[in-house]
């Protein structure tokens, strides 16, 4: 194969940077790896494949890149913010500062790379210059809409005025800037303004009717303006949280027996890796991405999960009126249940060790989500009152300072069991002490992008 001279490199690399930016990341890869080989020292190419790598979550390949192009181009300082941006991901603050720093000294009116330094500054608890970076990043770029989101999301922590006009202004240069409409919606009701909260999310629904964030926000304005009934409605464990208790696939005698299995595969795959900078899950580990190979036991749990889906699905259509319900959840499935050509199944793993736990979320992406069980810690047997290890519904995010009470529910998870929910319930998991494995596999359905 020939390879390109440096004039056709530079022309390969614009064009694997246009499909870059469109998110046709396999495509830009194809482009861009025949370049690298025959130009190893290119520095745009260096940096775009690191790029490439970080969205395809191999991050100790992105990170190997990056620190190569930096090394050749140490003056420029974009390479050094999307180093810095990486290390922040990677949860090395101290080093991604140090970038990001340098960066704004190589190009201090960049609002990028302001606004990339002060999320560093922002995690570090730097917030006096964490402000000062987000403001310099608006007066750079007036125009911004990430710049003002930015600035209004960090103010929400001192000044919720303040944070509520940068909002509004984000959402004014970019009317469909999801960060913005889901942190203005935490600024209104923290601030006792339910009404226009809700009138935000109704609004942000006629866009985008399967908005799970702007539903999970509705119930909780519902709730401050007292409409508890409709509230209640929406986020209704007693209908939508189902149980399930698996039966062992054929191929295993127990269901003890396949656990063993889906523990042993997880602890020996490859790209088990401490939680990253950012994530809901505390003092754990965990595998992005469950359904690339190697697959081994889980191929039989992901039949599993698709069959459990399409029992859930008849349920709730058995249950609650299709017409209240199809804001919520209106899938159009294939008759034997599993996901349609216009769904895809996405499966994590998350092993965590003492103090483990996750914080508040729910799961945007996804439609339908739920938990497997896999292995647990034996203080989750116990009697003890503070549920240590329990996964708990109901309780949102802290961001939202609601001023009604929000109902909670706890439940005792058990191996072998599956619990399915709608992506939009907040949840969290309890912390535990305990030197024994807590193993679950999370996942969601979720619509594939149209096109």
């Amino acid at each position: 194969m020939t390879l390109p001279t440096r004039a056709d490199a530079d022309q390969i690399l614009q064009q694997a940077q246009g499909l870059f930016l469109q998110g046709r990341i396999a495509a830009a890869r194809a482009l861009v790896l025949p370049v690298l080989a025959a130009w190893p020292e290119h520095v745009d190419c260096l940096q775009l494949t690191g790029l490439i790598a970080q969205q395809e979550r191999d991050l100790e390949g992105a990170q190997t890149l990056l620190t190569q192009a930096a090394a050749l181009a140490p003056a420029r300082a974009d390479v050094r913010s999307n180093l810095g941006s990486l290390l922040r991901v990677l949860g090395c603050g101290a080093a991604a500062l140090a970038q990001l720093e340098h960066a704004a000294r190589l190009a201090p009116d960049n609002d990028l790379i302001q606004i990339n330094l002060g999320l560093v500054q922002q995690d570090l608890g730097l917030l006096i210059q964490a402000e000062a970076s987000m403001r310099q990043a608006v007066a750079s770029a007036p125009e911004s809409a990430a710049a003002h989101q930015n600035l209004g999301h960090l103010l929400m922590l001192s000044d919720l005025q303040q944070s509520r006009r940068h909002l509004i202004r984000a959402l004014q240069l970019q009317p469909g800037l999801h960060t913005a409409f889901k942190d203005l919606c935490a600024v209104l009701i923290s601030s006792g303004e339910p009404t226009p909260a809700l009138r935000l999310c109704e609004a942000r629904l006629r866009s985008v009717p399967d908005d799970q964030d702007a539903i999970a926000m509705m119930a909780l304005a519902l709730r401050d303006v007292g409409q508890v009934a409709q509230a209640d409605r929406l986020v209704d464990c007693a209908i939508s949280l189902r149980c399930f208790a698996l039966a062992p696939p054929p191929a295993y005698d127990s269901i003890v027996s396949f656990n063993a299995a889906l523990l042993a595969h997880v602890l020996a795959h490859p790209r088990l890796t401490a939680v990253l900078h950012g994530n809901a899950t505390h003092h754990g580990k965990r595998i992005n991405d469950l359904l690339a190979a190697p697959l081994g036991p889980v191929a039989l749990l992901q039949q599993m999960i698709l069959a459990q889906i399409g029992a859930y699905r008849q349920a709730q259509k058995d249950q609650r009126d299709c017409d209240e319900q199809r804001h919520v959840q209106d899938f159009e499935t294939a008759s034997d249940g599993n996901s349609s050509p216009r769904e895809q199944l996405r499966c994590w793993a998350v092993l965590m060790h003492r103090n483990g736990h996750e914080t508040p979320h729910l799961h945007p992406d996804g439609r339908i989500s739920g938990v497997y069980y896999v292995a647990l810690p034996d203080v989750m047997n116990s009697a003890d009152t503070t549920h240590a290890g329990w996964i708990e519904f109901g309780q949102p995010d802290p961001s939202f300072a609601t001023r009604s009470t929000v109902p909670t529910l706890p439940v005792q998870p058990q191996a072998g069991q599956m619990l399915l929910f709608p992506s939009y319930f907040w949840h969290r998991t309890i912390p535990f002490q305990s030197d024994q494995p807590r193993l679950s596999i999370a996942f969601d359905l979720c619509p594939l992008a149209a096109g």
